[in-house]
């Protein structure tokens, strides 16, 4: 989690409380990888047995190869594409406005009016490779999963970060 200190369209600093979360590297590399496997399959289906490969009887390889194709190109397409997350508390408009945002100017924004954020929670984690890491997540009416706004290394500094947020919501 890297906590991003940003100007508001003025260019005057702002008290907005705002998380930005990039696609990590590691996840970039597997999906590199997962396409890599992914797109041998027209290789070895259709060039290097050595047999022509418009025949009938081909049809079938030919179907499983552009569906490895496809996952293929869909995994890169995510790799290189993978979106950067940036969750952004507004509090002159009470809105929680999430936006994802990729390479090429691609960009989704949800927004929440702060009456649908429920409760603020720190929730630790140890399903993952390293230390355990605590989430701050934040339930949202209409949504059935909490909402992940930011990831710590350690149970104070999250605690501290819900506290702050609590309070700021709460004016």
């Amino acid at each position: 989690m890297n906590r991003k200190e940003t100007l508001d369209r003025d260019g005057k600093g702002t008290n907005d409380a705002i998380y930005h979360q990039p696609m990590p590297i590691s996840t970039r590399v597997i999906l590199v990888i997962g396409a890599g496997i992914t797109l041998l399959a027209p290789y070895e289906l259709l060039v290097k047995p050595g047999v022509p490969v418009f025949r009938l009887g081909m049809a079938p390889f030919w179907v499983i190869a552009g569906g490895a194709s496809l996952i293929g190109a869909l995994l890169l397409a995510a790799a290189v594409l993978g979106f950067t997350k940036t969750v952004r508390f507004d509090f002159t408009s009470r809105r929680m406005v999430l936006r994802a945002e990729g390479v090429f100017r691609i960009s989704r924004i949800w927004s929440y009016p702060f009456n649908r954020l429920g409760v603020l929670a720190v929730r630790a984690d140890s399903n993952t490779d390293g230390p355990t890491v605590y989430r701050l997540e934040i339930l949202i009416d209409g949504r059935r999963r909490p909402f992940e706004i930011a990831v710590f290394q350690t149970e104070e500094l999250a605690k501290a970060e819900a506290d702050r947020l609590r309070m700021l919501l709460d004016a």
